[in-house]
């Protein structure tokens, strides 16, 4: 549920769910991003 609400954050809900299906490898690039903009 994490990932999608940073990706919520981005406005695109639909994309994480594709994201989350289509491969962990995306979801693991996006959550690397998220935890840069986090602690900042």
């Amino acid at each position: 549920s994490i990932q999608i609400y940073g990706y919520e954050g981005r406005g695109s809900v639909a994309g994480s769910l594709s994201s989350l299906e289509s491969a962990t490898t995306d979801s693991d690039l996006d959550y690397d991003y998220l935890q840069n903009w986090g602690p900042r």
